[in-house]
């Protein structure tokens, strides 16, 4: 997801199918670099919140970069690795494995 004051929500899927059939818009739009994505996506309230909602969301997130963090060669990981760690640290709504059962 892009800030709103980027590309308007309304926009933002109409405009990404767009470029998927125009090909003459694939140079406006070039994916960002993994390292500015990860910074703006750890600041987001599904990150942030800890909200029981947006659970799927963050394992999202984290499997995004867990992936990326993989498909790097060996020699970045570790610079990759540092920059999550660096923005996840502090985060209060990261899972973990509990030898306690869920409560409900």
């Amino acid at each position: 997801p892009l800030p709103e004051t980027v590309i308007p929500t309304a926009y933002e899927n109409k405009i990404g199918a767009q470029i998927l059939t125009d090909s003459s818009m694939r140079d406006w739009f070039e994916p960002i670099p993994m390292e500015i994505w990860a910074e703006f996506v750890a600041h987001e309230p599904c990150m942030m919140a800890g909200r029981a909602e947006d659970e799927a969301l963050r394992i999202q997130v984290l499997l995004s970069l867990y992936k990326e963090y993989s498909r790097r060669p060996l020699t970045e990981r570790n610079v990759f690795g540092s920059l999550c760690q660096s923005l996840l640290k502090d985060k209060p709504c990261l899972p973990f494995d509990s030898p306690e059962p869920p409560t409900k």
